[in-house]
């Protein structure tokens, strides 16, 4: 875990910004399995791609995914509609999925990434929308769209 030093927290000697490294812990649990709960804690899936690409479905072959880990491809179901497709499926549907993105429309709108009025999670696929802050039924496409499923 690395940080930024500030608030005193600076040698004298040094100007400019210190990057520390400090341990935060030094297990995740009590478990005499140390290594099934780094595995348990990992990120499942991930993935970086262009929610403006041309054609659906996006692969890192036909260059809508930019970058991924146990994504297949990218299904766009519509402006600001995407189910990402695992390549492994999950063991169940009880995953996080976080992402977040940036809009293309210059308008400064704040995008936000949510699930309302699409199916729940799958073992295979999580479906996302992409919307602006102020209206969620208001879906944008996102030029780019980063998701992390954690399980």
């Amino acid at each position: 875990f690395f940080f930024q030093a500030e608030d005193g927290i600076r040698d004298y000697k040094v100007t400019g910004v210190q990057t520390c490294a400090l341990p935060i812990f030094d297990k995740l649990s009590n478990s005499a399995t140390e290594s099934s709960n780094v595995t348990l804690r990992l990120v499942k899936a991930w993935v970086n791609f262009n929610g403006t690409f041309a054609s659906s479905p996006y692969t890192l072959a036909n260059g809508g995914i930019r970058s991924a880990f146990n994504v297949d491809s990218i299904t766009d179901n519509g402006v600001g509609d995407y189910t990402v497709n695992f390549t492994t499926a999950m063991p169940d549907a009880n995953y996080a999925a976080f992402a977040w993105g940036s809009l293309t429309n210059g308008v400064g709108a704040i995008p936000v990434i949510h699930q309302n009025g699409v199916t729940t999670n799958s073992t295979t696929a999580v479906r996302l929308r992409a919307s602006e802050a102020n209206s969620y039924v208001t879906t944008r496409d996102q030029i780019n769209m980063c998701v992390a499923i954690i399980r």
